[in-house]
């Protein structure tokens, strides 16, 4: 005879083992959960990478936020912009004028404008990195309607320059207009679960932790490829380029609300290696900035020598050097609390 007591023993001992189990997975998750929600709330929100073809920005960001977060006590620095600060602004150089009481990261990204700078400084850099000091270097080229409009997709366009439309960046900015149920759900995932978020960011930090980038954002070069010589300044008037309004409502939006904060900040232009550029629209927004908190190398001399610049755009290491003494004398020469004790 089949012995239906020991059947029956052995199911309910096999319920209860697969009960036990859920119970062990359930409250593992939510351990987990707990666990980095606490992490969150001493500051430290890493951006997730899930920025598709521009990974750059979050990984940029991370390492900039973990950079901070291991200098407690010290003076917060960013810098901000296009490739021109990329190449140009070196962070070692600014730590070692100030005596590293301060701690500084290059966050210039390559072929952006205002719209999506803005963006940057406005619903990551000031809530998120807490910095007491922001650089904001700038090219004309930024202003125009062209290179804003492509940071959003249309019917006709979509690359990796449409970074504001992308998930995250909505997800900030809380713009879920025209968005599928797939990527709804995805923002609600990432906002409410903890281990959802985190699943692309743990293997990121442990990928940094492995491949040490000692630049700290800053795109160093030796190459030397403008052929072209001065020989005197060529006066540029910018007039074949549409002028986009709303990317001077964000600029100077922007830099209100950085006073409001009380968080100082220096807003650099060029240099230009051999124009002095004209361009009415954006002149006259520089014109409404304190010059403490304005530099411009538009017609600047120090910068007309061919060997300084990698190409038109971009300046060399030793191009670098010649820029950052001027930056380090206007902010030593200004009226800047942040760097009241040096």
């Amino acid at each position: 005879m089949k012995d239906f007591n020991g059947l029956n023993i052995m199911g309910r001992n096999s319920k209860k083992t697969t009960l036990y189990s859920l119970v062990f997975v359930i409250c593992t998750l939510f351990t987990c959960e707990i666990s980095i929600a606490a992490f969150e709330l001493t500051g430290i929100i890493y951006e997730p990478v899930e920025w598709g073809e521009r990974n750059n920005i979050p990984k940029k960001f991370n390492d900039c936020l973990k950079l901070f977060n291991q200098n407690p006590g010290k003076k917060r620095v960013v810098v901000v912009g296009n490739s021109q600060p990329l190449f140009a602004f070196n962070p070692y150089s600014f730590d070692e004028f100030f005596d590293h009481v301060t701690i500084t990261y290059n966050l210039g990204i390559g072929g952006t404008a205002i719209s999506f700078q803005s963006f940057f400084i406005n619903y990551m850099i000031i809530d998120r990195l807490k910095p007491d000091f922001i650089i904001w270097d700038l090219h004309y080229a930024s202003f125009f309607e062209f290179f804003n409009a492509r940071e959003h997709k249309d019917e006709t366009t979509h690359n990796d320059y449409n970074i504001l439309d992308m998930l995250l960046p909505r997800m900030h900015t809380g713009n879920m207009n025209g968005l599928s149920e797939n990527e709804l759900a995805k923002i609600f995932l990432l906002k409410h679960f903890m281990m959802y978020k985190y699943r692309t960011i743990i293997p990121d930090r442990i990928g940094s932790l492995l491949i040490k980038d000692n630049t700290r954002g800053q795109v160093v070069s030796n190459d030397c490829e403008l052929e072209e010589t001065f020989s005197g300044f060529k006066n540029t008037t910018i007039q074949n380029h549409t002028y986009f309004p709303e990317a001077g409502h964000l600029f100077t939006s922007t830099l209100n609300r950085l006073e409001q904060l009380g968080i100082e900040f220096l807003v650099i232009y060029g240099p230009f290696p051999f124009d002095i550029i004209t361009y009415h629209p954006v002149d006259v927004l520089f014109d409404t900035i304190s010059p403490n908190n304005f530099l411009s190398f538009n017609g600047d001399l120090d910068f007309t020598d061919n060997t300084l610049y990698v190409d038109y755009l971009h300046l060399n290491l030793n191009g670098s050097q010649v820029y950052m003494n001027h930056v380090l004398e206007k902010i030593n020469n200004s009226n800047y609390s942040t760097f009241d004790d040096q």
